[in-house]
């Protein structure tokens, strides 16, 4: 489960608004033996109080993740950004801890490197560079400036109960692929060719990975008080 310092950080930077109250969470906690583990403590929850607290949490964190970090715009930027690194990649360096000046795809094995490998420091390269083989990245990094963003063609919500039974285990490829024979069926692709289309997925869960609400330990009121 995410941390709850998190919440509170990145609710006060979005405004996303929060439901769990994490202090009053914490008054309805105690720690007891464990009976398959007698040596082991676990921590129990109020029964009438922790299980709708751990609803909002989990509330929370899809709010966070829908509203926030998974957003439609925020994947979109995610994207263009890696295409814009991608394209630059081959004609930037950054000093490594030897003096050596080393490309971006080997900077994660040098950690003075990977250090000076920070979003700000390579859009600042890019902005500033005049060589010609670097235009395609200015050009994308103006595009996200500009909020020029790339177009949406088609949105799958595979949790949908409309969804046909044979898209709901469709992978990247397989939508991309959909898309494409589609497209051509319908008139051609205009020149377009796959590496033009992207597939993002947004995918947000409980947090509570093979678990649910009633996998945690509650306690009654005298048992715990």
């Amino acid at each position: 489960m995410d941390k709850w310092d998190y919440f509170l950080r990145d609710n006060y930077l979005l405004n996303i608004g929060q439901k769990f109250r994490y202090k009053r969470f914490i008054s309805f906690c105690r720690l007891e033996s464990d009976p398959e583990h007698p040596r082991r403590m676990r921590i129990v929850f109020r029964d009438t109080e922790a299980r709708d607290a751990i609803r909002k949490m989990i509330g929370d964190r899809t709010d966070l993740h829908k509203n926030g970090y998974q957003h439609p715009v925020v994947k979109v930027i995610d994207r263009m950004t890696v295409d814009m690194w991608s394209l630059a990649a081959p004609y930037l360096t950054v000093r490594g801890r030897s003096g050596s000046r080393l490309g971006l795809h080997e900077a994660s094995n040098d950690v003075a490197a990977f250090q000076r490998l920070n979003e700000a420091a390579i859009e600042a390269k890019i902005e500033d560079s005049e060589e010609e083989e670097l235009e395609p990245a200015r050009r994308l990094l103006r595009r996200i400036w500009s909020r020029d963003f790339y177009s949406k063609l088609y949105c799958l919500d595979k949790t949908d109960s409309k969804c046909p039974e044979h898209l709901k285990n469709i992978n990247k490829n397989g939508v991309l692929n959909d898309l494409l024979s589609v497209m051509d069926e319908a008139g051609g692709l205009g020149g377009l060719v796959a590496d033009d289309f992207t597939v993002m997925e947004t995918k947000i869960t409980t947090g509570m990975t093979g678990k649910d609400v009633n996998s945690t330990q509650f306690g009654r009121k005298h048992l715990i008080a």
